[in-house]
This record gives C-alpha cells, structure tokens and sequence, in this order.
C-alpha cells in the first residue's frame, strides 16, 4: 500500500519517513504478538477453571510472576541479540566488509 508524505521534501527524506513507518509498524506486530504469547503461556500455566467469577489470589500471583518471567526473559534475549549483532558489525568491519551492517 502507498504511503502518503508532505509535499516539499527530498525523495531521501520520503525514503527515510518510509523507513522509520515500516521498523514501528514491525515494532508494534512485534509487541502484539509478544503480548498474546505471554497472554497465553500464562493462562495456561496460571487458570485451572472457571469456578468463581474473579481470579483468585493465587491465580493472581501467578499470572503477575509469569508475566514479570516473561519480560524479564525478553528483555535478557533482546540484550544477547543486540550485543551478538554489535560483535557481527565489528567482525565484518574487521574484515573490511562495507562498513559493517547497517545500523
């Protein structure tokens, strides 16, 4: 589908305004399916039943310590990729491979 810009700036400006939409639009896929994995993992692991209309105290804690595991977990996996893809940009600029990746 076509993006719609604001007349007046550079074809590189437009690219870039491009850019930017597509990695927040990649961004907010990523967090929805984040949020409905751990939505469902947790449920699974933490609701036995239907038996009271509200959630009891120790489904509570453990829905709440299953989602704070979970983004923990994410958070630990996201640090490991970022410096793995840090250590790859430094060996292909090593190697004298154009610059690295991109950043």
């Amino acid at each position: 589908r076509k993006m719609a810009f604001r007349s007046g700036g550079s074809a590189q400006q437009q690219q870039m305004q491009a850019m930017q939409m597509q990695i927040q639009m990649e961004q907010m896929s990523y967090m929805q399916k984040s949020f409905s994995r751990a939505r469902t993992m947790c449920w699974n692991k933490c609701i036995h039943g239907f038996a009271e209309a509200e959630m009891g105290a120790a489904e509570s804690s453990c829905v709440e310590r299953c989602v704070l595991k979970y983004i923990e977990v994410q958070q630990i996996l996201a640090g490991r990729m970022a410096m793995t893809g840090q250590a790859v940009q430094e060996q292909m600029a090593a190697a004298g491979l154009a610059g690295g990746l991109p950043k």
